[in-house]
Formats: structure tokens, sequence, C-alpha cells
């Protein structure tokens, strides 16, 4: 498809750089490694933070990997508790996988009074149509 505008230089220097990156074998053996984070690290030095621990859920019981900062917070949290004298918080108290906490969500919009079944068909459906409209704008380009 031919354009009528030339590509800004910058732009096309970044798409270069982009495709060129070289893609690391792996990052390590997380749940975190998929090609998609290993070209982020490799164009930007990010990577996802590195779980140290593993707490059990406070619902389940589920092992949820803990950050660093995470565990830095919250020892810092319980520092700050020890010198008001109140009780410190457990890793069992802090810990909340991801099932458990949207089942703390949907129990707390119940409590308020919202249709919960409602919400999550109309996400679900905002979800569908959003997909298909940029599905259609990707056709049209």
């Amino acid at each position: 498809m031919p354009r009528d505008f030339p590509i800004d230089p910058e732009v096309e220097a970044d798409r270069r750089r982009r495709e060129s990156a070289p893609i690391p074998v792996a990052i390590d053996d997380t749940a975190h490694d998929d090609p998609r984070l290993r070209r982020l690290e490799a164009l930007y030095g990010w990577r996802p933070p590195e779980v140290v621990e593993s707490w059990p859920c406070r619902g389940c019981s589920t092992p949820v990997g803990m950050t660093g900062p995470a565990i830095d917070a919250a020892k810092a949290c319980n520092r700050i508790l020890a010198a008001r004298g109140e009780k410190l918080l457990s890793k069992r108290e802090l810990a909340v996988c991801e099932p458990c906490r949207a089942n703390e969500i949907a129990d707390e919009l119940r409590g308020l009074g919202a249709d919960v079944e409602q919400i999550l068909r109309e996400a679900a459906q905002a979800n569908e149509t959003r997909s298909k409209a940029q599905s259609a704008r990707s056709k049209s380009l």
C-alpha cells in the first residue's frame, strides 16, 4: 500500500531498533518467561519483579509469590505497628491470590447491593464489542 507522506526518521529508527533487538534465550525459569517480556528486557532493560518468597493466601492457602519490595513494605508496616504497640501483621494476613481477590471484590459489591453477575456480563459484552471494534479498525488500516 503506497504512502502519501514520508515516515518520520525517528519512528523508522525506533522500528528498526525494535525489530533488530536480540531476544535472549530466557530471563529465568519463572512463569514470567514469555517472548513479550524477553523483548521488553532486550529493548529497555525491564524485567518483571523477581519472586523471592511464597506466602499462603489468607483465603485458600494457595502459595502467593512475593517480591522483595512487597516483603520490605510489609516489614516497614510491621515496624510502624510495633512502634504503636499494635498487633503485627502475619504473612497469612497479607497475601491474597487472584481468585480470592476477585471473590472479595465481588462480595464487597454484593454488600453494596450491586448485581455482580450483571456487572460481569456487561463487562464481558463491552470487552467483546471493543475487541470487534479494534479488529475492524485494524482491517481498515
